[in-house]
């Protein structure tokens, strides 16, 4: 649903109001240097459009949560991921490194936009979407 108004190509910032969000708050996303090589590209398209529509190209149709579910079916299998791996698992596995990797529970609950701190210490305790990505040697 993000459209590309919402990005800040100047500051490498993605702002989502709370219609979108999941705890229906204003967020403010800073983007790595290798999304917003793409993200810049975008900045020609019309302020309203979709950053993902038809064919994963910024458009005025928004792309369906099937349509991204079939992409992500052939991606897995193309990966041989095991079926059980969903596509939120990747999020799954970045705060799991995170919190693993020392950074404080509080900077991962807010970048996870979590609720509480108790909700992102379970990834303390989840290691099986880390363990299928050694497993298959997949690094992102």
């Amino acid at each position: 649903m993000i459209r590309v108004g919402f990005i800040d190509f100047a500051e490498g910032l993605v702002t989502l109001p709370p219609d979108i969000t999941k705890n229906h708050r204003w967020r403010t996303v800073a983007l790595g240097d290798d999304v917003m090589s793409y993200f810049r590209t975008l900045s020609v398209f019309d302020s309203d459009f979709y950053v993902f529509s038809s064919r994963y190209l910024p458009g005025t149709r928004l792309l369906t949560t099937r349509e991204t579910g079939k992409t992500w079916a052939v991606m897995r299998n193309d990966l041989n991921l095991p079926s059980n791996f969903q596509f939120y698992s990747l999020k799954d596995t970045g705060i799991t490194e995170m919190l693993e990797s020392g950074m404080p529970s509080k900077m991962v609950k807010d970048l996870a936009d979590h609720s509480s701190l108790e909700i992102t210490e379970r990834y303390l305790h989840k290691t099986n979407a880390k363990k299928i990505l050694e497993q298959n040697k997949l690094s992102f």
